[in-house]
């Protein structure tokens, strides 16, 4: 019978072959956005909307003067059939919360989503963000007309977003 350790490591060993290696660095997590930034053919092929980054290593003048000290990243991930259906936001509620139990490297996943008065609620996207502020909830916001915008679809007026009391 294997030790613990034994199969701890070896099951470690299976995860990065198949996964690859856990933590993204900076650079990483920029090309990726980069990279997965392409609006696809498919209409159910997820891509990044947006993105921000600032890290403590950029030159200050290129940061908003909303942005806070620190690395900050955001990006919000989507597709265009989801994009889509928010043309429908006047008969619907649009609802957005993070959550911390789907964490992602230990950061806040803020999910966006519209719910109808039969409370069927659909999803429009997922960003990741490393806060949960105000700023980021604006990111999220604006992130929809950017992609609204990238998929040539007319830009949604939403009369107010349903949160919690959360700061």
């Amino acid at each position: 019978i294997p030790l613990y350790n034994d199969l701890y490591n070896f099951m470690a060993t299976i995860r990065k072959e198949c996964f690859g290696k856990a933590n993204l660095s900076q650079g990483d997590l920029a090309a990726w956005c980069e990279n997965f930034s392409v609006v696809p053919e498919s209409e159910d092929e997820p891509f990044v909307v947006d993105y921000r980054m600032y890290f403590d290593d950029d030159i200050v003048d290129e940061r908003p003067i909303d942005y806070e000290d620190g690395d900050i990243f955001r990006f919000f991930v989507s597709t265009k059939r989801l994009l889509k259906f928010a043309s429908h936001i006047d008969e619907h509620v649009i609802q957005t919360d993070a959550t911390y139990k789907l964490v992602w490297q230990g950061y806040p996943v803020l999910l966006v989503c519209v719910s109808d008065a039969n409370r069927r609620c659909t999803p429009l996207g997922i960003a990741c963000c490393s806060h949960e502020r105000h700023l980021d909830f604006a990111f999220l916001f604006n992130s929809l007309q950017v992609g609204r915008n990238k998929c040539n679809i007319n830009p949604i007026k939403p009369s107010g977003p349903m949160a919690d009391a959360s700061d």
